[in-house]
């Protein structure tokens, strides 16, 4: 009978998804913009009231009309400019995404079809790599970001769980013809491979696409692995979407000060966390004076700001677990510590 209890908590799904509790471990992402009328667009779905919101590809104004033909097939019916994903801190993001039903593959963790419309997922990065190279970035390891399905699809992996939208993704082929029907021939391309190509995008993207090589670390990330759950819709993308399923209020509610992070060499307070894995907030021993701040901030080539900080204005700070500068006695560490949702427990 034990046994069989602990079958029933630790479920594993087609395809190596394993449910753990809340969470389902073990699925990959990818990304895409195509402009196109998102799925959930077309018609109620079980779980809401009215079709998520889109847009005019030529005027931008939202459309009151849930029957107008996608821009994919020669309508004017777009997904709106404003569906593009924003940070919300160092440890948090937000934006939409297409949730897969690959063959009911991902139907026992949640994912099922139109009923998906709508549902919100927490989605925590992780460290795990593609056979074929692919995976996060160091730096996106551990960061959550929260996206909205909007759209329903058939994706090529059958581990692929989520398709985010980011501006400037995907295949070139396949975002042209509905992108240039909403923006114009004046714009060649609509993928980007380097961050200088977002400004070759049309402005209402450009932020979204900088997102991706910012925040995302796209330059160094593909087709990243997620754990993921279901949570209550924020209300920053219920604004956008206009859609909010009938059962969010079931679902834990996401607090983004509880993702915020402090980066490396930057002060923090008892209990913040820091972005890097490897650093921990420690109070300033009274030796360490301003040419330590100053080797210390070169050492970190993405934050110089401690180059002119005075040695007292800094009480804790994050630093390397096992620097000589970190307080490496015990009781110069900060006693108290914060454990974050962002990592999926």
């Amino acid at each position: 009978m034990i046994i069989i209890v602990v079958l029933l908590q630790l479920v594993t799904v087609a395809f190596g998804q394993v449910r753990d509790g809340e969470w389902v471990r073990g699925a990959s992402t990818t990304a895409s913009w195509d402009c196109c009328k998102p799925s959930c667009a077309w018609h109620k779905a079980n779980n809401l009231e009215n079709p998520v919101a889109t847009c005019d590809a030529k005027t931008g104004a939202r459309l009151a009309d849930a029957d107008r033909v996608s821009v994919c097939d020669g309508g004017t019916s777009a997904t709106c400019t404003d569906h593009v994903p924003w940070a919300v801190n160092d440890g948090l993001a937000m934006g939409f995404a297409a949730a897969s039903t690959r063959n009911g593959a991902f139907r026992e963790t949640g994912l099922d079809g139109d009923k998906s419309c709508g549902q919100c997922f927490e989605l925590v990065f992780k460290d795990t790599s593609h056979p074929w190279g692919g995976g996060a970035h160091p730096d996106l390891v551990g960061k959550s970001m929260v996206v909205q399905a909007i759209n329903i699809g058939t994706f090529p992996s059958e581990q692929d769980a989520f398709n985010l939208l980011l501006p400037g993704a995907g295949a070139p082929d396949k975002n042209a013809a509905g992108c240039r029907a909403q923006f114009g021939k004046k714009y060649k391309k609509f993928d980007s491979e380097t961050q200088r190509d977002c400004a070759k995008l049309p402005p209402q993207l450009a932020d979204g696409c900088a997102f991706r090589f910012d925040w995302f670390r796209e330059a160094w990330t593909n087709n990243p692995w997620v754990d993921f759950r279901r949570v209550r819709c924020p209300d920053d993308l219920v604004a956008k979407s206009g859609v909010r399923p009938s059962d969010d209020d079931a679902y834990p509610l996401i607090e983004p000060d509880d993702y915020a992070c402090v980066r490396n060499w930057e002060s923090c307070a008892p209990g913040q966390t820091c972005c890097d894995d490897h650093f921990s907030c420690y109070r300033k021993v009274p030796w360490q004076g301003r040419h330590f701040l100053r080797q210390a901030a070169r050492a970190d080539r993405h934050h110089l700001s401690f180059r002119s900080a005075s040695p007292d204005s800094v009480t804790f700070w994050c630093a390397p677990g096992r620097h000589k500068g970190a307080g490496a006695n015990p009781e110069e560490r900060s006693t108290t510590t914060t454990t974050t949702t962002r990592t999926a427990a």
